[in-house]
């Protein structure tokens, strides 16, 4: 399988390709729309955590993109036959508990060396990842404020 798993932090995106055991580091929030700076290999599947692919707002730094720009990158991606999955929130820390990554080791590479991990080690985890659609903040909090009311 072809698999890209991405982060980010620290106002940059992080890549990893684990079918060459690469990590790109540091990649501008219009390379990574672009496909650029991680030599991402058609056909392939991306997965993000699914708060990095969310519209941005003023208040969180976890959303880095515009509608626009989510947008972009999804159509960048369906060019190349390039699949774009979401990982769910707030399950990276199983995910790295899983790889055994140490308690200390926060950094982007162990996240994303740790999905990849979990996603090619258990298909069904896999399969079960949500295919991402560009989504308006509004449009999302409507779909999912039942899940805040309750």
């Amino acid at each position: 399988m072809l698999l890209y798993t991405a982060d980010f932090g620290g106002q940059r995106f992080h890549v990893y390709d684990a079918k060459n055991d690469k990590f790109y580091e540091k990649i501008t929030k219009e390379d990574f729309i672009n496909l650029k700076g991680f030599n991402m290999v058609d056909g392939a599947t991306l997965v993000v955590e699914c708060a990095h692919l969310r519209e941005w707002h003023k208040k969180t730094m976890a959303q880095p993109l515009k509608y626009d720009e989510l947008v972009q990158l999804k159509k960048n991606c369906d060019l190349r036959n390039i699949s774009i999955k979401l990982f769910p929130q707030n399950s990276t820390p199983k995910a790295r508990k899983l790889a055994n990554v140490s308690e200390d080791d926060k950094s982007d590479e162990a996240d994303t060396r740790a999905i990849a991990n979990f996603l090619l080690n258990d298909s069904k985890a896999f399969n079960a990842l949500k295919d991402f659609h560009p989504t308006k903040m509004e449009d999302f909090q409507k779909k999912s404020g039942f899940v805040f009311t309750y």
